[in-house]
């Protein structure tokens, strides 16, 4: 038996060295090149040392902007994939691009200041409409972030029929968890013509 094999499932990390190897609890350690943490849908990063850079809120990482970067390190610190709810994977790929591109500097990002108040102007109108701080991370109807992401990246938008491929399975999703897939497919194949 590989003296990793458990660590894959418990990955308790004791200490990261500046030389790359990782410390797990217990006894093993192992040299890597990148750490990712992934904490699921309940945000929890204990892990992050930022001296109160970053917090989690009722679930919302404050502050992030674009769901992707911390003003104040960006771009040596960010985030893909603070989604609580949504079809993860097109934006996810869009956020990757954007940070490899910011770090290396082929974009670039606003000034601090200004990442701060759009944060700001964000938080601002979800509490004005209402929506509560657990769903700032929701990407729910929210077809425009990709073209958002897009825009960033200075690439061409995804193609409409996409965007309505995915409001149309947020929305089954949430009419039916359990048979939403069947019902989906079936439906699909009919709206296409097939």
């Amino acid at each position: 038996m590989d003296k990793f094999d458990n660590i894959w499932q418990h990955s308790m990390i004791e200490h990261v060295f500046e030389d790359g190897t990782v410390k797990f609890q217990g006894e093993a350690s192992i040299k890597v090149d990148v750490i990712i943490h992934c904490t699921g849908y309940q945000y929890h990063i204990p892990f992050l040392k930022t001296k109160g850079l970053v917090v989690v809120e009722e679930n919302r990482v404050v502050p992030t902007y674009g769901h992707v970067f911390l003003p104040q390190l960006a771009p040596r610190l960010s985030f893909v994939g603070l989604f609580n709810m949504g079809m993860t994977f097109l934006p996810a790929e869009l956020q990757s691009k954007w940070i490899s591109q910011a770090l290396s500097g082929n974009v670039l990002l606003p000034s601090e200041k200004e990442m701060m108040h759009d944060v700001e102007q964000v938080y601002k109108q979800m509490e004005e409409r209402g929506i509560p701080k657990t769903c700032t991370h929701s990407l729910n109807h929210k077809m425009d972030y990709m073209d958002w992401l897009s825009d960033q990246l200075k690439i061409t938008r995804p193609p409409q029929k996409l965007k309505d491929f995915y409001a149309r399975f947020i929305e089954r999703f949430h009419n039916d968890h359990e048979g939403f897939r069947e019902a989906f497919e079936d439906n699909l194949l009919i709206e296409d013509g097939m």
